[in-house]
């Protein structure tokens, strides 16, 4: 990930816990200026129980009533149990990139 060369986000094993990259990644979106949030889950499919964490940020426009959203969102593995290298460098880059964007005159 070119645009953040030192958080070594992209260096962590495919064993690292979720929780661990959630931090990571927290620390990041904190340090651009968004708000963080966590949202545990646990869901039951095919007999199967899944948890995990959603780790997510908001951007409030600088005007406005707050009614209007933007989602945007980057699995953090492919269909294939990859890393999503690409998804995931590109989502940063775009929250960033909006960051800086609210922070022009109108």
């Amino acid at each position: 990930m070119r645009a953040y060369p030192s958080t070594g986000l992209f260096r962590m094993s495919a064993n690292c816990r979720h929780g661990s990259i959630n931090d990571k990644l927290e620390d990041l979106l904190t340090s651009i200026g968004l708000k963080v949030g966590r949202q545990n889950y646990t869901y039951h499919s095919a007999g199967e129980v899944y948890s995990g964490q959603n780790l997510y940020a908001i951007l409030q426009a600088p005007r406005g009533d707050a009614t209007e959203a933007l989602v945007l969102v980057a699995a953090w593995r492919t269909i294939a149990d990859e890393f999503n290298r690409n998804g995931v460098s590109l989502a940063l880059s775009l929250a960033r990139y909006f960051k800086r964007m609210y922070r022009l005159p109108l």
